[in-house]
């Protein structure tokens, strides 16, 4: 790929093959359970790297060390299959801490030693193992599903995080105001949360609790883009059509999801303290998972989704091509606040900002 005195652009056709082809397929093998957290496929991710002016914000993506030499195998063995690729090089640049500590949570043992790992550069004699806090992390996924957390076990898996609170007491939180629920696409059932635990997690060491799904990193953007959460405004006759690209983009993200098969990971978080960090959720009930989640074929999840965008779109449209006298009664006026209200709750987990005014 790189000729001396030549500069050697790649066409966008060769970068969707390679990351199609090439990178993702290597995850596949490599990363299995961090699939999720990858585009769908390489248009599907352009459209997630481009803000409102199309303009690209670039993201990034770790590959743990463990797994670096296995999906370096398999990527280089993918690139030599195409031409432009063969005997072609790459470069690595080493991050920070944050993806390279998956381990097998069920076994003691390699818990320990990988919490070892990630703190090899701290002289703990030198710190307060309880004035350092640290994020511990229960991830469950399933081959070629989407699994989604159910809000009918928010109390058992709170209870799961404070072993040492009384009933009582995690009932008072999860009934409280610092108790936020993120509903998953306006479904009732499925639901994570948020939640500052404050004194009640003095016990165990923990000041934060969330349980969230990863099926979200299909459209989660920091920039404004067609993922950016819209306002009944958009459906003004000079901004409309604006929303309806964004509606379309949308629709094609998780049309690409469904035929390529994103799947979903349900996570479950503790930040606790460093000293405390070794005994958080690794003494759960083998039947622990069994009423907490629902496992979705990804297929049917995401043309759920797909399907409900292209209704709304339905909407916006008729909206768009209806007289100007009807588009401003009440009934139509509502309507569109409604519509934008579902389609902002397909992207965002309604309860993650603050209540939308319609």
């Amino acid at each position: 790929m790189y000729q001396k005195g030549r500069v050697q652009k790649l066409s966008q056709n060769l970068l969707a093959r390679l990351y199609n082809e090439c990178i993702r397929e290597a995850v596949k093998v490599a990363v299995p359970d961090a699939l999720s957290r990858w585009p769908a496929s390489y248009e599907a991710g352009f459209k997630l790297a481009q803000d409102r002016q199309g303009k690209l914000h670039f993201g990034a993506q770790d590959i743990s060390v463990p797994h670096l030499a296995i999906f370096n195998e398999e990527l280089r063995e993918r690139m030599d299959d195409i031409p432009e690729f063969r005997d072609s090089f790459y470069v690595h640049e080493v991050r920070g801490t944050k993806g390279c500590s998956d381990h097998d949570g069920t076994e003691l043992e390699e818990r320990n030693e990988t919490l070892d790992e990630l703190c090899h550069f701290l002289d703990t004699g030198m710190i307060h193992e309880d004035e350092w806090w640290i994020d511990v992390g229960l991830e469950v996924s399933c081959q070629d599903h989407v699994v989604q957390w159910l809000e009918t076990a928010h109390h058992q898996l709170l209870s799961a995080c404070l072993p040492s609170c009384t009933m009582n007491a995690v009932d008072k939180l999860v009934n409280g105001s610092r108790f936020d629920v993120d509903r998953v696409a306006l479904l009732r059932d499925f639901a994570g949360f948020r939640v500052e635990v404050k004194s009640a997690g003095d016990l165990d060491g923990v000041v934060y609790v969330q349980a969230y799904t990863t099926d979200k990193c299909a459209t989660y953007q920091l920039h404004q883009g067609a993922f950016t959460r819209h306002r009944p405004s958009d459906l003004f006759p000079d901004k409309v059509e604006a929303l309806l690209k964004h509606v379309l983009t949308i629709s094609q993200v998780y049309g690409v999801c469904a035929v390529e098969g994103n799947p979903g990971c349900a996570r479950l978080e503790v930040r606790s303290t460093l000293k405390t960090s070794r005994v958080h959720l690794n003494d759960l009930e083998p039947t622990f998972l069994m009423d907490a989640v629902s496992i979705l074929p990804i297929n049917t999840w995401w043309s759920f989704r797909y399907y409900r965008v292209a209704a709304l779109n339905y909407v916006f449209t008729s909206l768009k091509d209806s007289s100007p006298e009807s588009r401003m009664w009440k009934q139509s006026l509502a309507l569109g606040a409604l519509a934008i209200w579902m389609l902002n709750g397909l992207v965002f987990r309604q309860g993650e900002d603050s209540p939308e005014t319609i």
